[in-house]
C-alpha cells in the first residue's frame, strides 16, 4: 500500500537546529549568571561593620556578627580594598577606639587618600541601641579629624550618624575637615560640641557639601558656633542649623574667612542661634549666594541678628557679586543695630523675599546699611520691623 511522502525542507531543519542551539546557549548563560551572582553576593559584602563589641584581631568586619571593634581598622581595610562603605552599630568612643596614645587632637583620626568616595554611615532606621554615634565625651579633643588627599581629590561622606560630646580648645570640635571633599548627608546630626577655638560643630578648610536632612545644633565656639568656614567652597543644600552659640561672631555660621571663597546656601533653616557680638544667624565675608533660606529668631548682642556682612577684601574684580540674597524669609531676629541684616561693607543685592518683624534696640530694625556699602533692593518686602531710635525698616548711614 502506498503511503504519502513527507518532504522536510533542509533549510527549515537547519533553522530549527540553530534555534535549539541558541536556546541551549541562552539557558546556559542565564544559569551561569545566576550562579555567579550567588557566589558574588556571598563572597563580597556590601559593607564593613564596626561595633564596640567587635574585635579587630579575630573578626573580618564583613557582617554585624563579625564586626571590627575600631573605626580605625575599618578605614584601613576599606582604604586598601573595593568596599567603600562602613556601617557603625551603636556608640564608638575613646575607650572603644583604644587610641589613648594615637592622637592628641581627635578621638577619630581619619586619613583617607582613595579616589572613590568613602561612606561612613549608621543604619537608616536603627533602634536606640544600634544608633550610630561617634562620641568624644569625657575627653579634651575633637570628635573627628579628617585628613583627605588633595592630590587624589579624596571624598568622604557621612549619613545616619551622630557626632557629639566634644569639649576642647581645638578648632572644629565636632568635625575638623582639613582637606579634600566632605559631604554631610541625610541623617547626620552634629550636636553638643564645644570649643574655645573656632567651629563648634564643623570647621571646614577643604570643600564641603551639606545636604538636606542634616542637623547642626547646640554647638558653641568663639567664632562660628555651628560652622566655621575657611574653605575654598562650602555649599549647603537644606538642613537645620539651630541653637548654636558663638562668643564673638557667627552664632550659626561664620563663612568666607579666607581671601577667596564661595559660600552657597539653599533651602535651609537657620534659627535660634546667638552671637556675643555680630551675626547671630550668619556672619558672611566672602562671595555669598543665599537662596530660599529661612533666617528666624536669631540674636546678636551688637550687630546683625540675622545676618552680618563684612568684606575682608573688596578687590575681587568685575565678576565678583558680593552678597546675593534671593527669596529669603528673614524675621523675628534681634540685635542692637541691624536686627534683620547689618551691612558693614561691600556689595549686597537683595531680590525677592521678606524682612519683617525684626527688632533693633537702637536703629535698623530691618536692615542697617553702613556708608561703605553698595545696597541694591529689587523686590524684597521690608516691613513691620522695629527700632528703638528710628530707622525701623531701613537705616542708611551717611
Amino acid at each position: 500500500r502506498n503511503r504519502p511522502i513527507t518532504f522536510i525542507s533542509t533549510k527549515n531543519k537547519f533553522i530549527g537546529e540553530m534555534i535549539m542551539v541558541g536556546l541551549k546557549k541562552l539557558i546556559f548563560m542565564v544559569f551561569a549568571l545566576c550562579i555567579a551572582n550567588i557566589i558574588f553576593s556571598q563572597e563580597i559584602p556590601k559593607s564593613y561593620y564596626v561595633s564596640a563589641q567587635g574585635n579587630d584581631e579575630t573578626n573580618n568586619g564583613r557582617t554585624e556578627a563579625t564586626a571590627f571593634k575600631t573605626l580605625r581598622k575599618a578605614i584601613e581595610v576599606a582604604s586598601k580594598g573595593i568596599i567603600k562603605r562602613i556601617t557603625i552599630i551603636g556608640t564608638l568612643n575613646q575607650t572603644s577606639e583604644n587610641n589613648s596614645t594615637m592622637s592628641s587632637y581627635a578621638v577619630f583620626f581619619i586619613d583617607y587618600n582613595g579616589k572613590d568616595e568613602l561612606l561612613i554611615t549608621g543604619k537608616e532606621n536603627a533602634s536606640t541601641k544600634e544608633k550610630a554615634v561617634l562620641s568624644a565625651a569625657g575627653t579634651k579633643v575633637r570628635v573627628v579629624n579628617l585628613n583627605l588627599s588633595t592630590e587624589n581629590k579624596s571624598k568622604i561622606r557621612f549619613e545616619h550618624i551622630e557626632i557629639s560630646g566634644a569639649n576642647t580648645n581645638h578648632d572644629g570640635a565636632g568635625i575638623y575637615a582639613f582637606s579634600g571633599y566632605t559631604t554631610l548627608g541625610k541623617g547626620t546630626v552634629i550636636k553638643n560640641n564645644t570649643t574655645s577655638g573656632d567651629g563648634g560643630g564643623v570647621y571646614v578648610r577643604g570643600h564641603c557639601i551639606i545636604e538636606d536632612g542634616v542637623v547642626i545644633a547646640q554647638n558653641s565656639a568663639a567664632y562660628g558656633g555651628g560652622i566655621y568656614d575657611k574653605s575654598s567652597e562650602l555649599t549647603i543644600n537644606g538642613g537645620l542649623i539651630t541653637k548654636n552659640n558663638a562668643q564673638f561672631f557667627g552664632g550659626g555660621i561664620s563663612s568666607g574667612n579666607s581671601s577667596r571663597s564661595l559660600f552657597t546656601i539653599n533651602n535651609c533653616t537657620i534659627s535660634e542661634n546667638m552671637a556675643g557680638e555680630n551675626g547671630g544667624g550668619l556672619y558672611a565675608c566672602g562671595e555669598s549666594i543665599i537662596n530660599n533660606v529661612v533666617i528666624v529668631n536669631n540674636s546678636a548682642k551688637a550687630n546683625g541678628g540675622g545676618i552680618y556682612r563684612k568684606e575682608i577684601n573688596g578687590n575681587y574684580g568685575k565678576e565678583y557679586k558680593g552678597l546675593t540674597i534671593n527669596n529669603c524669609d528673614i524675621r523675628e531676629n534681634t540685635a542692637e543695630f541691624g536686627a534683620g541684616m547689618y551691612l558693614f561693607s561691600g556689595k549686597c543685592t537683595l531680590s525677592t523675599g521678606n524682612i519683617k518683624k525684626n527688632k533693633a534696640t537702637f536703629v535698623g530694625g530691618g536692615v542697617y546699611v553702613d556708608s561703605a556699602v553698595e545696597f541694591i533692593n529689587s523686590e524684597a518686602v521690608i516691613t513691620e520691623n522695629q527700632a528703638g531710635d528710628g530707622g525701623e525698616n531701613i537705616f542708611e548711614r551717611e
